[in-house]
């Protein structure tokens, strides 16, 4: 038996709630890869650029599937975390994740087009930063190490996409109890 469609979208099957499930956990858990010691949210890291791959991903090819609460928390729990100023994240996470629901009927049009709208969020993004940087330090920041390592996130999309697609294949392929 196939799963329907609202079988799927169903929160009361294991499908639906693995779908309603798997976009903010998916965010939770790049957050934490973006916390590591090894990469932390250094202004040359690619790790910290994650969450926003993540962000992108089920924005632009599942839309809906996240809520710009659920973005904006993930900013602020990030905040906390990093004790950074409390919205700094948070702001940066929403302008991401709204440019991205604006650029998305760009991104339809194939690889190269999904890949400029990548960009352009990522440069969006490392522009914000720096922004948010020079207004609360009050000198204007270096942007070689953060647009190094956003243009290096850039190919490490691909990986969070599959990555990301087998998690979604998991929750389709579970067995759906017929009502």
């Amino acid at each position: 038996m196939t799963p329907t469609a609202d079988a799927r979208t169903d929160p009361s099957t294991l499908a639906g709630l693995w779908a309603a499930v798997l976009p903010v956990t998916s965010l939770l858990g790049a957050q934490l890869i973006a916390l590591q010691p090894a990469a932390g949210l250094a202004a040359g890291s690619t790790a910290a650029f994650v969450p926003c791959l993540v962000m992108t991903y089920w924005t632009v090819q599942h839309p809906g599937s996240l809520s710009l609460i659920s973005v904006f928390a993930a900013g602020l729990i990030l905040d906390c975390v990093t004790s950074g100023p409390i919205g700094f994240l948070a702001l940066v996470y929403v302008a991401a994740f709204e440019l991205a629901r604006v650029l998305r009927p760009f991104a339809s049009g194939g690889l190269w087009r999904h890949a400029l709208v990548l960009v352009v969020i990522l440069a969006a993004v490392v522009g914000l930063q720096g922004l948010m940087v020079a207004l609360t330090h009050l000198e204007w920041p270096s942007f070689m190490g953060s647009g190094l390592a956003a243009f290096s996130a850039v190919f490490v999309y691909p990986v969070v996409v599959v990555i990301l697609e087998a998690l979604r294949a998991l929750g389709v392929l579970a067995k759906v109890e017929p009502s």
